[in-house]
């Protein structure tokens, strides 16, 4: 199974703070047969530059590389979508997962405007980058978001949803029919340490297997594949 979503990167943001948390974090992933874990750091266009962005991340991966061990790793970025323009930011395609077309894009959790489509839109024919939308469940019970979502869905963006989902029971019939219904293509531990928000994925796919199918699941394994290898 593929992690999309995780803050597993050393000192890079509000997720592992150390070399020894993010082993540690890695170890527990491999006990869950997570196979795959996508490195997505935030990054925030109003904060820094993507170069500078980018010699973060490179320095923060650094540290591992002597002592990387279990799921292979990934580098990518959970972009956040703070302005209408992101489709004309140079550059932007040093930010997808690995070497695909794929990229996570967080929005905020309040009601989006028509832009944020437009701009989603465009990435997808002018860039020919595909939006992964992080923690769909944040921007989900919002109305006019929901209209969004599914029209982005349709042009061929994807919805990552979180394992925390499918752990919780008020929200695990919710997460079980995002699944069945196809909405959702990708899942995220989005996990940021070992105490508060601790790896997961491996948890979730346990409940996936005992309430829906495994032919869902063998959706998903098969989905997560084809992003990472770009096809």
């Amino acid at each position: 199974m593929v992690d999309f979503h995780t803050h597993i990167l050393p000192g890079m943001d509000d997720g592992s703070s150390s070399v020894s948390q993010t082993l540690e974090m890695l170890q527990e992933m491999h006990q869950q047969n997570i196979s795959t874990v996508v490195a997505t750091p935030h990054f925030d266009m109003r904060k820094e530059s993507i170069d500078d962005f980018l010699k973060r991340r490179d320095e923060s991966f650094g540290k591992l590389q002597e002592c990387l061990l279990g799921p292979k790793m990934i580098l990518g970025a959970e972009v956040l979508l703070c302005g209408s323009y992101l489709h004309h930011i140079e550059g932007l395609e040093k930010l997808c997962i690995g070497r695909t077309r794929y990229m996570l894009i967080e929005g905020f959790t309040e009601p989006w405007g028509i832009e944020m489509q437009h701009s989603l839109s465009r990435l997808m024919t002018e860039r020919n980058i595909i939006p992964i939308l992080a923690h769909m469940e944040r921007y989900y019970g919002i109305p006019k978001n929901r209209e969004i979502m599914y029209a982005l869905w349709q042009q061929g963006a994807v919805w990552q949803m979180n394992a925390q989902v499918l752990l919780r029971r008020w929200t695990r019939r919710f997460g079980l029919r995002m699944l069945r219904k196809g909405f959702v293509q990708v899942l995220g531990s989005d996990c940021h340490d070992m105490q508060l928000r601790p790896p997961n994925l491996g948890k979730a796919v346990e409940v996936v297997q005992r309430y829906a199918s495994m032919d869902v699941l063998h959706e998903i394994e098969v989905c997560s594949e084809k992003m990472i290898s770009d096809e």
